[in-house]
């Protein structure tokens, strides 16, 4: 079976079934038929309250259903090039199944955690 590299999505250390130990970057062993599957269940969910962090996202898409990736990035100080223990107000999350996303973007849009209201809608690359 084929799994899709996450390589040039989003950091993948929270994410299961890739190819990621077995494909050089650059190169993966994917269908276009698949990639455009996977890109059509990728969310992101933008106004997080600050010191949410990844386990806090995996809690709060993970009773809509199986999750293949997720992730709040960290803010990089170009100043210095470093990346810092601080998060951005965003994050990503991919489903297993686009139905599972469906439910999570419809109920979860206008969510109220840590004083915000969350927005959760579909990230539509310009390769799609």
């Amino acid at each position: 079976m084929e799994h899709f590299c996450p390589y040039n999505y989003i950091f993948g250390r929270y994410f299961t079934d890739t190819c990621r130990g077995e494909c050089p970057l650059g190169e993966h062993r994917i269908t276009s038929r698949d990639h455009h599957k996977f890109l059509r269940c990728f969310i992101r969910v933008s106004n997080l309250p600050p010191g949410f962090r990844l386990w806090d996202l995996e809690d709060l898409f993970s009773p809509f259903g199986p999750l293949l990736m997720w992730d709040v990035p960290r803010f990089n100080n170009d100043m210095c090039g470093c990346t810092t223990e601080i998060r951005m107000s965003f994050g990503f999350a991919v489903f297993k199944r686009r139905e599972d996303g469906e439910r999570a973007v419809h109920e979860l849009n206008g969510y109220e955690a840590g004083g915000r209201m969350l927005r959760v809608d579909w990230v539509y690359p310009s390769c799609v």
